[in-house]
């Protein structure tokens, strides 16, 4: 496997002593018994901005760096960061930015938060990023632990970097744009679709059905 290569290859460039090696790999197995048993709840970047990725975490790296690649919604602890002006500069080429308008700016095309009343629970925390200046990503995240993750980017490549394999996939039709529904046991939890030269993706922690999915993306592909 191509990323797994690149991966082989970036760790024979790091030196790490002995106890950073033992701690990784007992993390790596770990994580490994836990895909056994259930499915990722979350999902990657696209593969094309962890190569990316790769090659920074390469360039600024000067001591040993724990690259967390299962999910996207880490723990901020777990998060590596060099820079804390008025955003947060991950290691791993992605920036935390303060607002959506500072989202916007930093991608370079205009996002907009997902309207409150739309998501299927209350948002407690919402947090915005931009993977390399090209994907922009916000988190809504609830007090129970629901969660939902919108992006955007340009192009109509699937940005949602869910590769999760779901038992449904349907496509609706809404105002003209093409959206599939993907999920299991009939509720869905990502949509995908493309519009005016930009790709989006909207993943729900929480299964619904496909009129509860259809309501909240009448209102968020307007």
């Amino acid at each position: 496997m191509i990323l797994s290569r690149s991966y082989d290859e970036i760790m024979e460039r790091i030196h790490m002593s002995e106890e950073a090696h033992e701690r990784i790999l007992s993390n790596v197995i770990r994580e490994g018994g836990e895909k056994e048993q259930e499915k990722i709840s979350s999902f990657h970047p696209p593969v094309r901005y962890l190569a990316a990725a790769a090659v920074v975490l390469v360039c600024v790296i000067t001591v040993p760096v724990v690259y967390h690649l299962q999910n996207i919604s880490v723990a901020q602890e777990d998060r590596t960061t060099i820079g804390t002006d008025d955003n947060v500069q991950i290691a791993n080429g992605i920036v935390e930015c303060v607002s959506v308008e500072e989202l916007s700016e930093k991608v370079g095309f205009p996002v907009y938060d997902l309207q409150e009343e739309i998501l299927p629970f209350k948002a407690d925390t919402v947090e915005y990023y931009s993977y390399l200046e090209e994907l922009a990503e916000i988190e809504y995240t609830g007090s129970d632990g629901d969660y939902a993750v919108y992006r955007k980017e340009k192009g109509t490549e699937d940005c949602s970097g869910d590769y999760n394999e779901y038992s449904l996939r349907d496509v609706i039709s809404l105002n003209d744009i093409q959206i599939t529904l993907k999920g299991d046991d009939q509720r869905y939890n990502l949509a995908i679709w493309t519009y005016e030269g930009y790709s989006y993706s909207l993943y729900l922690s929480e299964g619904i059905s496909e009129n509860e999915f259809q309501d909240i993306l009448n209102a968020a592909v307007n």
